[in-house]
């Protein structure tokens, strides 16, 4: 019999979007090579496929037919989705979703303090529908979504996220990958300057394959 338990795993990818959104594709690419089916929304169109995957020769065009690409404006159109995804006749196993942010904009001054509660609100909203595909899938569904540093709200979204992990990039073009453990803290840390190096790392993150503190450098 199929148990509940632990039946979503969440991670929460914080940086600019011109990194996190060639992360957040191969992400994509990653579970639907893997024959899981992935809903990917973006608040914007994909126009195209990120510049770093251009010189890619393994990127397989069938890969494609695994995910679905869902361009959602509006965070009533984000809920909607959201509320109704487990009737779909296809449900996803994994659920990416780029520039969560975006939908969490509060723009009435008047309701500006209660920022933190309508994200609580989005996140519970994602999990329940997840957990609702995973109870009809009867198998381990997967959430991940990125954020922008100026919209990270560290002490919420690790009440929902399984494991948070921020990027940023020095002066020499070098790009950190660090593990929050806490408010201050990194537990795991990998370095690389070479995007090539992105997919390996990116390999081990959603694999879970790092249990202890640790710098890595690719080169």
């Amino acid at each position: 019999m199929f148990s509940i338990e632990n039946s979503t795993k969440s991670i929460l990818l914080c940086g600019p979007p011109s990194i996190t959104r060639t992360f957040m594709f191969e992400s994509a690419i990653h579970w639907a090579e893997k024959d899981q089916r992935v809903f990917y929304i973006t608040p914007a169109p994909l126009t195209s496929i990120p510049a770093k995957y251009h010189d890619r020769n393994d990127l397989i065009p069938t890969t494609f037919n695994m995910i679905r690409f869902m361009h959602l404006s509006s965070y009533e159109s984000l809920v909607e989705q959201l509320v109704n995804i487990h009737t779909f006749e296809v449900r996803p196993s994994v659920l990416l979703i780029d520039r969560l942010d975006t939908y969490i904009q509060i723009k009435d001054p008047k309701v500006k303090e209660q920022h933190e509660v309508h994200i609580a609100r989005l996140c519970a909203i994602i999990h329940d529908s997840m957990n609702a595909c995973s109870r009809l899938k009867k198998v381990q569904v997967h959430i991940c979504v990125s954020v922008s540093p100026d919209n990270f709200k560290t002490n919420i979204y690790q009440h929902y996220f399984d494991s948070i992990w921020r990027f940023d990039k020095n002066n020499e073009g070098i790009v950190e990958l660090k593990k929050i453990k806490g408010d201050l803290d990194y537990q795991d840390v990998f370095r690389y300057e070479k995007y090539v190096d992105g997919t390996v790392i990116l390999n081990s993150v959603l694999e879970l394959c790092k249990n202890n503190s640790s710098t890595h450098k690719i080169t």
